[in-house]
């Protein structure tokens, strides 16, 4: 996806996120007197005992909730139920534009309405009409909506309305009691966000999917599941699957504190590979691939536990991951990781989400867009920013590639190097002879070595050695084509490797290094001295090994030494008869 578009859908999601976040406000009537409630109760109690009931509660806001200081909170027993009592007398009538009582929840999974019609209580199961919303009644009497809402007839607001609302897990609940035309108008807004994000989401799943299989790089298949999950789960987790047909919700609450595990399991270990723990917390990379391990048991966990266990683990062990993934990928930036620079600020997106949602399923915050739409728009966002770190990632390696293979190189030539001349070294003249020899190439070795070098080092000192070898180094570099190798073989010992030359040419070229480096005066000790130079030179024969010409060479060398030092002697090949 092209980077420009990509900065266009986030400038764009940020404008509606804007635009639409303060729209949030119904014009509602005040719920302060006209909601009463009785949380937490039996589950057993019929209507008649509800009704004799002296402690209800009164709502200010509309906002019943479980806190997590409550005893019942963690180990409380499920379903959760509430009973809610709505006094619809003081209705404004207006029968062009009927009132809704919504019960905005994301874990409300049931919900019955008992009205007073025709000398008898009648009911409205919320289950029940969702299973049968072919029907044209039913549409009538329940406003298809991601939340149970329900259409309060005229008819029904001569007695007190009760409602019966249960939850499989925790019980947190926002009623608002709106006319049917602003719920609508709101809800289209509210509506049109969710599903742009959703649309981000899901294109980013297949962008990922493509990009991925066309360069085989696994982390794009890891990203991909990571968006999956968090846009099921968030699809599901906002109520959105009622819009599109009857759902067992109890199984589907269930089902969401898995795919919360998921989806934090997932983005842990697409946060592993990213940041490439290995390289840059390589203490931390053990302990934090067994915590994947565990979490992932505690993810399959949840499949087999009640719903109110399961998402008190998806509350310990998820709730802490956008945290501990900002942490993480802090220290990571710390330690150099431009990519966890980048990561960083995507999640920083994410973790406000996150957290907001954590709160609302502490009962800390009622539900509302300020805590839904941070968490939808912040996986829209950060799915946008990482798929484009994963771009980013794939220049990040090449550069670093071609930085290693430049130290490779740099390192590997290091290596060969004599240090005080920067001619090849030893090892590198042995791997060019062998390497020449086995490639059948023409070549003349020739050796070189200082006339009486001992004695200027005892005489002059080492300094002064140094200076003879260096001197003749510059000399041989000089001498040398690019195609040939310059090598110090020993202490005050040197080699040519001269290819495709004639014999005659390497003589040639041995004499002018001899006559050269002869004719150099060093000063040592107040006066003027010259050092000379014995060669020897070898032609390689068919079927010779380097150990043979090097030996033919040292002898033509030593034949040099013998005749008086300062001379240059040719290698004579014996053939035995």
């Amino acid at each position: 996806m092209n980077i420009l578009i990509i900065r266009q859908l986030i400038i764009l999601l940020l404008w509606t996120l804007l635009l639409a976040i303060p729209n949030q406000s119904f014009a509602a009537l005040p719920v302060a007197k006209s909601i009463d409630y009785l949380f937490p109760i039996s589950p057993d109690l019929t209507l008649d005992e509800i009704q004799a009931r002296m402690d209800w509660q009164p709502s200010q806001d509309g906002w019943i909730k479980e806190h997590y200081s409550q005893n019942s909170f963690w180990l409380g027993e499920t379903p959760k139920v509430a009973w809610l009592k709505i006094d619809p007398t003081k209705w404004t009538t207006n029968d062009n534009n009927p009132y809704l009582i919504e019960l905005a929840s994301s874990g409300l999974s049931r919900a019955k309405l008992y009205f007073y019609l025709d000398g008898r209580w009648q009911i409205l199961d919320s289950e029940a009409l969702l299973r049968d919303a072919q029907d044209s009644n039913a549409a009538l009497e329940l406003y298809r909506s991601r939340f149970i809402t329900f259409e309060v007839n005229e008819k029904w607001r001569t007695m007190p309305l009760y409602l019966r609302v249960s939850s499989p897990a925790k019980f947190h609940l926002q009623v608002n009691i709106v006319d049917k035309n602003t719920l609508v108008a709101e809800k289209l807004k509210t509506e049109a966000f969710f599903f742009f994000c959703y649309g981000i989401l899901f294109v980013m799943i297949f962008y990922n999917l493509i990009i991925g299989r066309y360069l085989q790089d696994k982390l794009y298949y890891i990203y991909s599941v990571v968006i999956l999950s968090t846009l099921i789960y968030q699809f599901f987790a906002h109520g959105h699957g009622k819009l599109f047909g009857y759902l067992d919700w109890d199984q589907v609450n269930h089902l969401l504190n898995f795919l919360a595990m998921v989806s934090a399991w997932t983005a842990l270990i697409f946060l592993y590979y990213f940041l490439n723990f290995k390289t840059y917390m390589p203490r931390l990379a053990k302990y934090f691939g067994i915590s994947l391990v565990v979490f992932g048991l505690m993810t399959f966990l949840t499949l087999f536990l009640p719903t109110n266990a399961g998402i008190n683990i998806a509350l310990v062990f998820a709730g802490p991951a956008p945290l501990l993934v900002m942490s993480v990928a802090l220290w990571s930036w710390y330690r150099g990781s431009r990519l966890a620079g980048i990561y960083v600020f995507a999640w920083s997106f994410y973790i406000l989400g996150g957290l907001l949602w954590g709160l609302y399923w502490l009962g800390i915050v009622p539900l509302s867009n300020l805590v839904e739409f941070p968490l939808v728009a912040g996986a829209a966002l950060e799915s946008i920013l990482l798929s484009l770190a994963l771009g980013l990632r794939i220049q990040f390696i090449k550069q670093h590639s071609k930085i290693l293979t430049k130290s490779e190189k740099y390192y590997k030539e290091i290596s060969a190097l004599d240090p005080m001349t920067g001619l090849a070294n030893r090892r590198a003249f042995d791997e060019k002879m062998a390497a020449l020899i086995n490639e059948g190439a023409i070549l003349n070795l020739v050796l070189l070595d200082i006339d009486l070098f001992k004695s200027y080092n005892d005489s002059y000192g080492h300094l002064a050695g140094d200076k003879v070898i260096k001197k003749l180094s510059i000399i041989l570099q000089e001498a040398v084509r690019e195609e040939d190798m310059a090598a110090r073989i020993g202490g005050e010992e040197f080699a040519l490797i001269l290819r495709n030359e004639k014999i005659e040419t390497a003589r040639n070229i041995a004499e002018r290094i001899r006559l050269l480096f002869s004719q150099t005066p060093f000063y040592f000790s107040g006066q003027n001295i010259h050092c000379t130079v014995s060669i020897g030179i070898a032609t390689l024969e068919p079927g010779e090994s380097a150990i043979d010409i090097i030996e033919r060479a040292d002898k033509a060398l030593y034949r040099a030494k013998d005749k008086g030092r300062n001379q240059t002697q040719m290698s004579v090949k014996v053939i035995a008869s």
